[in-house]
This record gives C-alpha cells, structure tokens and sequence, in this order.
C-alpha cells in the first residue's frame, strides 16, 4: 500500500481484528526483518489462513491490484485514476492502462 505523501507503507493494521501485517508480503508483522528474510526464513505457522482472511478483507473493501507490480491499492476518494508506487498508471475500475481520454468500460456499463 502507499500512503498520501507517496511513501510505501509495510507495517499496517487489520481494520477488523487490529493485528499488525505486512502489506507488502500479505502476511503478520514480521517485526525486525525486512520482507526478503522474512521469506528466506520460511513459512509461518498459520500463514495460509491469515492469507485467506487478507483476500476477503481486500475483496470486501474493494481493494484493486496494480496490473503491472500486483501491489494492492485502495481509492479514499476521487476519480478511477491511480498511480501506484512503481509508476504505473491504471483505471482502478477497470485495471486498464491509464490514458489521457481513458474512457473505462466498467463505468459506462452501469
């Protein structure tokens, strides 16, 4: 996730069961480690499950993924055009590369 002033956020906490997890590795704080050790140290006991709880909870908040990197991104507001941090620019109805003129088909359909 990125925040407001553009920076990429790790440590975030579950708005239903305030536990802390990692939004870049979809997975509990691995407090101390960096993402890259934390997934050379091995699975966590658990881990599928607390997986399958983040994709409902993204599916329930309307959470989309960057086409290009795959990094989850939430709209608070505003138009469909996003801009995720690796620069990628996306219809975040649609998912399609964003253009100037972008008209998305999602949108129009309803």
């Amino acid at each position: 996730m990125v925040d407001d002033g553009g920076e990429i956020v790790t440590n975030a906490e579950c708005p239903s069961c305030h536990r802390l997890f990692c939004a870049q590795c979809m997975v509990p704080w691995h407090a101390g480690m960096n993402c890259e050790e934390f997934q050379k140290s091995g699975r966590v006991k658990g881990e599928e499950d607390l997986e399958k709880k983040f994709l409902k909870l993204a599916k329930r908040k309307k959470w989309q993924r960057c086409p290009k990197c795959s990094f989850y991104v939430q709209r608070r507001s505003g138009c469909e055009h996003m801009k995720c941090r690796c620069g990628c620019n996306f219809c975040y109805e649609c998912g399609k590369d964003w253009k100037h003129g972008h008209i998305c088909d999602k949108h129009n359909s309803t």
